[in-house]
């Protein structure tokens, strides 16, 4: 893992998606969205994780596996 990793906040991830809170955490329970990582007391998200996530988005919307 790189030392320049970039996190994510439940509100990059809302503004992201364009989701509610309630939305993004109903996609984390499905397992389309990657649980968070805990840093303290706070929820946050690798960023290159998110990016899996949508690249996999993208790849079902075409019709591939997902």
């Amino acid at each position: 893992m790189s030392t320049d990793t970039k996190w994510m906040t439940i509100r990059d991830l809302m503004a992201r998606f364009q989701l509610s809170r309630a939305s993004v955490y109903a996609l984390i329970a499905r397992g389309a969205l990657p649980r968070p990582t805990k840093i303290l007391a706070a929820a946050r998200w690798r960023e290159e994780d998110i990016r899996a996530a949508e690249e996999r988005f993208t790849t079902a919307d075409r019709g591939g596996a997902a």
